[in-house]
């Protein structure tokens, strides 16, 4: 076997040859090499020249080069821990492959100073670690897997503390996270398992506390957490374009929210915990006009506010998705006024007031043959009035200007034909008038308590009388056309 020992040599030495040009390439990697295979190799010349049975043992074995400079070691440490370690031409540390004090293998890498500034290791549950250190020794950076065997990389602080965080689960969706020096995280960035970025920051307390995301259908959205994990405001767009923010309370349910409707106009709407809805504010018809809505979830039963265009306010009642009653200003803001309309969407009421200071409230219904009015004038006098279906007034009671009550009664062309009145001194009167104004019966109270009944022709004169004197006589009395007395009968 001595024979084909030169063979072997010359075999190693083309090896060697090769594995310089090699080096060029990597120079860690050539190291590791050349020594890989002169070990082989002298293991080879060694066998070959030693019956197959025997083996060759050492405690060390060191790998010189050609000025005698150590290049490499395969031995024990003073712990006893098998390692092959690798020189430079100074004979300084490049490389160290060895085991751990757990039996798992690692391999360091040292710079020109003799720091570790690589490391390649096996952790006790066989989980792939490479680190990265500075010059000073401190790991910087880790790559490696998680439990459930997804990559993740961590990028240190001065102090080996992950600062940054990069992986993939084991769904296949990339995560980066940010934590604060005490390791907690603080934001978190990826995509989910369907393909929708994400974005979450927390509190100190790991808690999440905001979330920016894109639904798979393309609609962004941002969601504010409170301390409990609870959501609390979320803001969005919706697959059609139109803008949402939703006021959550404890309980995780929506209570408010701010949209556009459809009309391009905004909505403010407020929900009980059934998701039913109170109340909403919006912009209607008129981009000046604003109302507010007070009622139940489909507006059968409602209380409207609005403001109108020219800044007047209103107040409007809703009943079964009609308008019952509403108060409102005219459109020259001369008057205010309160409608009532009844189930049919007849106005069966009005109350109004002037610019002047009078006021008026008229009841009736288009429908209903007749209504009423009660009217205060500017000059604060009151006023009933009663009016049949064409609007005539048919009936009015008033107080005049001397402060006296008058009942007139009126015929369809407005005529007057009953009046009673209470004149200020104390004296009542009653006044009937034919058709046409054509004669008349007047019947009087005097204020001492006397008593008359005056007749009148058809030109309003007075012709006959019967009254009771201060005495308690009687006396009739027939007078002509100008009023003078042709008959006298105590």
């Amino acid at each position: 076997m001595k024979a084909h020992v030169p063979e072997l040599v010359s075999l190693v030495e083309g090896l060697v040859r090769q594995n310089e040009r090699i080096k060029k390439q990597n120079h860690w990697l050539g190291l590791l090499s050349a020594l890989a295979l002169a070990l082989v190799c002298a293991a080879i010349a060694v066998g070959a020249a030693q019956p197959k049975h025997k083996a060759v043992e050492a405690e060390r074995f060191i790998l010189r080069d050609a000025q005698g400079t150590m290049r490499a070691e395969l031995g024990l440490s003073d712990d006893g821990r098998a390692g092959l370690r690798i020189f430079d031409k100074k004979e300084k540390r490049c490389a160290w492959l060895a085991t751990y004090e757990d039996g798992s293998p690692g391999l360091v890498l040292y710079d020109k100073n003799e720091k570790s500034r690589a490391r390649l290791l096996l952790t006790e549950d066989g989980t792939p670690v490479l680190r990265l250190n500075n010059e000073e020794g401190t790991c910087r950076a880790e790559f490696g897997t998680s439990e459930d065997g997804s990559p993740i990389l961590a990028l240190n602080d001065s102090n080996e503390k992950s600062r940054v965080k990069l992986a993939v689960t084991d769904e296949g969706s990339p995560r980066f996270w940010c934590l604060d020096k005490d390791g907690r995280r603080r934001i978190q960035m990826g995509l989910t398992k369907d393909g929708a970025p994400m974005h979450t920051l927390y509190d100190h307390e790991e808690q999440r506390r905001a979330g920016m995301f894109v639904l798979p259908d393309g609609s962004p959205g941002v969601s504010l957490f409170d301390g409990e994990k609870t959501e609390r405001l979320s803001l969005g767009v919706l697959d059609d374009g139109t803008p949402r923010i939703e006021l959550l309370g404890h309980d995780g349910k929506c209570h408010a929210v701010l949209t556009v409707a459809n009309d391009n106009n905004p909505l403010f709407c407020l929900y009980d915990k059934d998701f039913q809805r109170l109340a909403s504010l919006t912009v209607v018809g008129d981009p000046d006009s604003m109302c507010l809505v007070i009622g139940d979830n489909h507006g059968e039963n409602a209380l409207e506010l609005m403001m109108c265009p020219d800044n007047s306010p209103g107040v409007v009642l809703v009943k079964g998705g009609q308008d019952r009653a509403a108060l409102r200003f005219s459109e020259d803001a001369s008057a205010a006024g309160l409608f009532l309309w009844d189930e049919g969407g007849q106005i069966c009421g009005r109350l109004l007031a002037q610019e002047d200071g009078s006021c008026a409230l008229a009841l009736g219904n288009e429908d209903a043959k007749g209504n009423v009015g009660l009217c205060v004038d500017e000059n604060g006098l009151p006023a009933l009035i009663l009016h049949d279906a064409d609007e005539n007034e048919r009936a009015s009671l008033r107080i005049t200007e001397e402060g006296a009550p008058l009942l007139l009664l009126r015929d369809g062309q407005g005529k007057d034909r009953a009046a009673l009145a209470v004149s200020p001194d104390g004296g009542t009167g009653l006044l009937l008038t034919g058709n046409e104004d054509k004669g008349g019966l007047g019947l009087g109270v005097q204020p001492d308590g006397s008593p008359s009944l005056i007749l009148r022709d058809r030109e309003k004169r007075p012709r006959a009388g019967l009254l009771l004197r201060k005495n308690g006589s009687p006396l009739l009395q027939l007078l002509d056309e100008k009023g003078e007395s042709i008959f006298e009968k105590p």
